[in-house]
Formats: structure tokens, C-alpha cells, sequence
């Protein structure tokens, strides 16, 4: 082990205030690279009909012979226990495994609902990194009868003035 006066570049006393590193020999410096973590929803569209499930599928590229948890967060349209079976906010790869799913269950309720979304997104961890794609969305359809919605826009109207009308917006479910 040598000691170097890094503005000198010559040996420097080991009392001396100024900046120094050491040169040692035999030594071997490996990339420790984590494996990567991407999403896709191989399933995209489920219904409250059956019901039908929708999936995603998280794949891992690198080191496979352990176990590793992937955290990931919720978001969309549809609520998690609510409009589809509680989803835990994380995924364990078995070890050797390159491919995991997460399975979207939807909850049959009595609602008449336009289309949700569940958007799973990847988040980063400490033994793995996050790839592309980190997002994804699964569909859920409704299976309960049509309604029609009706508000009213515009509720007033002058009889003696032309073309004054009354203005509804109807929505269909």
C-alpha cells in the first residue's frame, strides 16, 4: 500500500492536510447489476360478469436464483376492495422464476358504472430496479343493466323570449 499527495502525484507525508488515496494491487472490481422489473397487463380487460379476471404479468431479466418482493402502488378509476378483490401492494418471484402475476378480481356489485381502470405501477426497491414498461392499465366492464341519468343545465326559460330553452344533459351508464 503507497500513500500519494493527489495534487503532487508524488509519495506525501501521512500527517499532511492535503487529499490522499492509496494504490493497492490484486484487487478485482465486479458490476453487481440487479435485475430488472417491468409490467405488462397480459389480461387487460376484466368483467364483473362471471366474473372474469384481467392480469398482469411482471417479468425479471438478470439474477433469478432468489426470491424477490416487488413493490408496486394502485391507481386508476376502480377502487382496491372495492370494485375488485383487495390487492396487496407487493409481488414475490419465486427463486428461478422470470414471471410473476398479479390477478384483478372483480367485485360484482349492483352498480350501473361506466368502465374503471386498475393502473399498477412499479415501484423501485433496493434489490432490483425498474424497467420499461413501470405501468400498466386492466379494464374492468359492468355487467348491470343501462340507466340513464338526467340533470337539468339550464332550468330557466322566458316564455316570450325566442328560441330561451330549458337544457338537460342526459348520461347513459
Amino acid at each position: 500500500f503507497n500513500q500519494f499527495d493527489i495534487n503532487a502525484g508524488q509519495s506525501a507525508d501521512p500527517n499532511s492536510a492535503s487529499m490522499q488515496f492509496g494504490l493497492i494491487d490484486n484487487v478485482r472490481v465486479e458490476t453487481l447489476a440487479l435485475p430488472i422489473v417491468t409490467v405488462t397487463a397480459s389480461a387487460p380487460t376484466a368483467s364483473e360478469t362471471g366474473p372474469t379476471s384481467g392480469m398482469f404479468t411482471l417479468s425479471r431479466v438478470g439474477d433469478t436464483s432468489a426470491p424477490l418482493t416487488v413493490n408496486n402502488t394502485l391507481g386508476g378509476t376502480a377502487s382496491n376492495g372495492v370494485d375488485y378483490v383487495t390487492l396487496s401492494g407487493t409481488v414475490t418471484f419465486a427463486a428461478g422464476a422470470t414471471d410473476t402475476n398479479i390477478t384483478v378480481l372483480p367485485i360484482d356489485d349492483a352498480l350501473a358504472e361506466f368502465t374503471e381502470t386498475v393502473v399498477l405501477n412499479l415501484s423501485g426497491g433496493v434489490n432490483y430496479a425498474v424497467g420499461t414498461p413501470a405501468n400498466d392499465t386492466v379494464s374492468i366492464t359492468d355487467n348491470d343493466p343501462t340507466t340513464i341519468d338526467v340533470a337539468v343545465v339550464q332550468s330557466s326559460m322566458y316564455e316570450r323570449v325566442a328560441n330561451d330553452y330549458i337544457t338537460f344533459q342526459l348520461q347513459r351508464r
